[in-house]
């Protein structure tokens, strides 16, 4: 080899690392991470913050979709007190779960199949949010192609906190990507589950029992949603639905809702989700829980054979949790000082006056009120 193509041999292996500094760095691809990606922006500059996340986010991907993520008196109080200029219709509907040919009503003589990972959270009061409201950004073009702009294309390999020496450009994170990256962020926002940060954590032997506790006590199964969009009217049903997976075997219920029938062109939307093992995850159990889900509708719902639709799926790494210890974080939290954890299992701010139990999902601040919560701590909106 000549000296010439040694050269631009070590050329192109230099080029394959590269290391860039960004102030304030947003980890996740939900809407909550969005939201105050664009938040920091306008608060910012462009040039200071950035988005990391292996593919690119459109309307679709970070839209909620499934029945409603607000739930229990508490929680619905929590909400309109956080965000007062976002509307929410209550609704006094009783969640219904299918059994012996029925939808029958959950505290009444007839008993559901066994209720897994948190699906008693969905048998609560719900409360219809208006989400243009909430994230206006959603119909902007101009939003979208923002974070495209700004956005740091890889997974993550590692997180390690570092000692920064920087006045000008303090650096306190330093997240190494499967790409060759090497981001140094002053502020590191996580979006992507207390449980995740954990794992991608390089030197967990920093890190209290307590924090690691904490972190272990949000792991949660991953979410399959399936969006039906039925080219007609299936039903006039709009309370929260239970459907088992299975009547001899405890695996869990499909939980949906149908919405209001669109009434320029007579479409009608059903959204459900599931929960799926993570460990046990792979393209054929998603494919038949689909399958098997479309089975259960032909047989409830009879018309829907003779009905074309279209579907939209979207399986999330994690689900919301109901058991965030915001007390162990809370005495743990100044061992990360610049880090915020945001999104559904994020830790929030004097939860006491309405966390009365983490195992009572009527008083947890759970799901939406949580997110939205921690969103509005931030100050940022």
């Amino acid at each position: 080899m000549s000296f010439s193509s040694i050269l631009k041999l070590k050329k192109a292996n230099d080029e394959e690392h590269q290391e860039k500094y960004i102030q304030h760095l947003v980890v996740g691809s939900d809407i909550f991470s969005m939201a105050i990606f664009l938040d920091l922006v306008k608060k910012h500059g462009e040039e200071k913050v950035a988005l990391l996340h292996e593919f690119p986010l459109t309307k679709k991907h970070v839209s909620l979709i499934g029945p409603s993520m607000l739930r229990g008196g508490k929680n619905i109080e929590l909400f309109k007190t956080t965000l007062p200029h976002v509307d929410v219709v209550e609704r006094n509907e009783k969640s219904l779960f299918f059994k012996e040919g029925k939808w029958r009503e959950f505290g009444g003589r007839s008993k559901p199949e066994k209720l897994l990972f948190n699906e008693e959270f969905y048998t609560l009061a719900r409360g219809d949010v208006n989400y243009a409201q909430l994230f206006p950004f959603l119909e902007s073009d101009e939003a979208f192609s923002c974070v495209e702009k700004n956005r740091i294309d890889s997974q993550i390999k590692s997180v390690c906190k570092t000692e920064s020496t920087d006045l000008v450009e303090p650096n306190n994170f330093k997240v190494e990507c499967l790409n060759k990256t090497t981001v140094n962020c002053e502020k590191l926002y996580w979006g992507k589950g207390p449980k995740e940060f954990l794992s991608k954590y390089d030197k967990k032997n920093e890190l209290s029992d307590q924090f690691i506790e904490f972190c272990e006590s949000t792991d949660a199964p991953a979410t399959l949603f399936i969006h039906l969009t039925f080219d007609k009217k299936v039903t006039d049903q709009r309370e929260t639905l239970f459907i088992p997976l299975s009547y001899t075997h405890d695996h869990g219920h499909f939980i949906g809702e149908f919405g209001q029938e669109d009434n320029e062109n007579g479409k009608q939307v059903a959204q459900f989700i599931t929960h799926i093992d993570p460990h046990q995850c792979n393209e054929e159990d998603v494919s038949r829980k689909i399958r098997l889900l479309k089975r259960n509708l032909e047989k409830i719902y009879p018309e829907t054979k003779k009905i074309s639709y279209s579907e939209y799926l979207r399986l999330s790494d994690y689900s919301p949790c109901l058991n965030v210890d915001d007390e162990k974080y809370s005495s743990t939290s100044n061992e990360l000082p610049h880090l915020e954890m945001v999104s559904f299992n994020a830790p929030v701010n004097d939860s006491a006056p309405i966390e009365f139990s983490f195992e009572d999902s009527e008083n947890s601040v759970g799901f939406l009120a949580r997110a939205s919560k921690r969103w509005n701590e931030l100050g940022l909106n």
